[in-house]
């Protein structure tokens, strides 16, 4: 019997924490900018660093600490978290000595488009264009 709940356990820890891998991109729409564990989600998916919330007032940014990063990278990186953390404005991006200062309205300028992008697909074949 022992046994039997003892396997059950086991299964039951390899089941949550398979529930954790699966986690998409898109599971994180909508997080706000206020949640830090949701945002750092969010930027663990694209590959940042450490990170600060600006949440005092209105317009609501993040800076974000990187090893590099291209402007390339930056600005696709924007668009990813934009579109997951709608009520974010701006982004800093910081690497060295250097900072990349890009807001939600350059990068829908640029992409012609809003951010409402149905899914990861979706967004990533509009990135590749």
């Amino acid at each position: 019997m022992k046994q039997i709940i003892i396997l059950a356990l086991a299964a039951l820890l390899v089941a949550c924490g398979s529930a954790e891998v699966e986690r998409t991109l898109f599971d994180l729409k909508d997080t706000q900018i206020g949640d830090a564990s949701n945002v750092g989600a969010v930027l663990r998916y694209v590959d940042g660093g450490t990170f600060q919330l600006h949440t005092a007032q209105a317009p609501y940014g993040l800076t974000v600490a990187y090893d590099q990063l291209t402007e390339e990278q930056a600005f696709e990186n924007a668009v990813i978290i934009f579109t997951l953390i709608p009520n974010a404005d701006w982004v800093d991006f910081e690497i060295d000595e250097e900072e990349i200062h890009v807001t939600r309205t350059e990068v829908t300028e640029i992409l012609g488009r809003t951010l409402d992008f149905e899914d990861e697909e979706e967004m990533r074949s509009y990135l590749a264009h």
